[in-house]
């Protein structure tokens, strides 16, 4: 028995240290996907330069990315319009502030949420996604925790995550070349200097900001090879309670500051069996569901597309269905008169 009880200190004692090295070693510059702090610095960028000039937002995770040309709607409203598509792992406490650090009074703010983002918190764990970035470049996100939620997330690490953290502090110091691309993704003027030098012709993969314009759009998004399920459009989109109150907030807030904001709808697929009258309704309970913060601007029924309009993803449209989108977002902010508005 006393030999049980030794192992199984000495256990505990070795995972307590062993899991210890998170804190000690934080941060650490992991494998991760530096890609989208490069997207964050670069939108910011975007937003600086239009300092004074009242301005469009579009923004959401990686479906704006994708499925809004702001060129067109920029030429044809004259006013300068940023694709602020992010990505869908992120937080929406990290997409609601990033609208609420590009946005100055007299702006529109188009705000196109994936239909998960409505009702997070019914699932409230913490992917290793999340925490991989956080330790490797979201240093804020991870550091809002407090020391309990902290050990919480811990197991969504994985078990070999404090090694992979040794690992990359070691090449710092023995190989410093191996983790030069991440190292430069953490320091905002060589992101902004290699955005500006970039090829006219995009030789960097889709996901990354040297394949985007000046105002965000991402580029050469012309095939279509999507073969998974759609997003069925005739399903309600879930709003959870603590969702909707931090919408709430966060809205009255922009408003507040004199910038308009309004809620739009994410592109569908279309596929056998669809059924327009449940499409119609699930649109007006979404809409019902939203009144009392801000309006939605748009109708599901009109952004259902076919399955060659998706890119690789059923929440990406390739370049036909982008254009396609652009132009029904073009006519509702019309017909809606919502630059008058925002002036």
């Amino acid at each position: 028995m006393r030999y049980l009880v030794y192992l199984a200190s000495s256990f505990i004692a070795f995972a307590i240290f062993y899991y210890s090295l998170i804190f000690a070693l934080f941060p650490t510059p992991v494998a991760a996907e530096y890609w989208v702090r490069e997207l964050l610095v670069f939108k910011r960028d975007i937003a600086k330069n239009l300092t004074g000039q009242p301005k469009i937002i579009v923004a959401s995770g990686s479906s704006t990315l994708f499925n809004v040309d702001t060129n067109i709607l920029s030429e044809a409203l004259k006013r300068p319009t940023i694709n602020l598509g992010l990505m869908g792992g992120l937080p929406l406490d990290t997409i609601l502030e990033e609208i609420n650090t590009v946005s100055r009074p007299g702006d529109l703010v188009i705000m196109a949420l994936e239909p998960d983002y409505y009702c997070r918190e019914a699932n409230p764990g913490y992917d290793p996604w999340q925490m991989r970035n956080a330790i490797a470049w979201n240093h804020s996100f991870w550091q809002s925790k407090s020391f309990f939620q902290q050990l919480t997330l811990i197991p969504a690490l994985g078990a070999t995550f404090p090694l992979e953290m040794l690992q990359a502090r070691l090449d710092i110091l023995l190989k410093p070349e191996l983790l030069a691309p991440r190292l430069a993704a953490l320091d905002d003027a060589q992101i902004i200097a290699k955005f500006l030098s970039r090829s006219s012709v995009p030789v960097e993969p889709i996901y990354s900001i040297y394949n985007m314009d000046a105002l965000g759009n991402v580029k050469s998004v012309h095939e279509s090879s999507y073969t998974g399920p759609p997003q069925r459009a005739d399903e309600d989109t879930k709003v959870c309670p603590q969702t909707l109150k931090r919408l709430t907030d966060f809205v009255g807030a922009l408003k507040s500051r004199k910038i308009n904001i309004v809620f739009a709808n994410t592109p569908y697929m279309a596929f056998d069996g669809l059924d327009p009258i449940k499409v119609t309704e699930s649109s007006k309970r979404f809409a019902a569901a939203l009144k009392d913060i801000a309006p939605v601007i748009d109708d599901r029924t009109e952004l259902i597309f076919s399955r060659d309009q998706f890119f690789d993803s059923v929440m990406h449209l390739n370049a036909s269905g982008r254009e396609l989108r652009t132009q029904r977002l073009l006519a509702r902010i019309q017909a809606a008169q919502l630059i008058q508005q925002s002036r």
